[in-house]
């Protein structure tokens, strides 16, 4: 279903503040998010930092110590 949504973003990120906070901000340009019921993104070794920037975009934050991608996947 795509107008009724049912669909969700998750982005993986892993110590890329910067680029995460310009993609989230095109993301965000673009009204991307109109096309999604939920967002989320992983982040592998988890820090204060990685929370701060997904609350400033109200995106889920999901993430802990540097487990890998599949085992991150499960946590969300």
């Amino acid at each position: 279903m795509i107008n009724g949504k049912k669909m969700g973003l998750g982005i993986l990120s892993y110590k890329a503040h910067a680029t995460l906070r310009k993609t989230l901000t095109s993301l965000e340009q673009e009204k991307a998010r109109a096309f999604f019921d939920d967002t989320v993104i992983y982040f592998n070794d988890f820090c204060d930092q990685d929370k701060e920037i997904a609350d400033a975009f109200s995106y889920r934050a999901v993430g802990g110590t540097n487990i890998g991608f599949t085992a991150q996947q499960q946590l969300a």
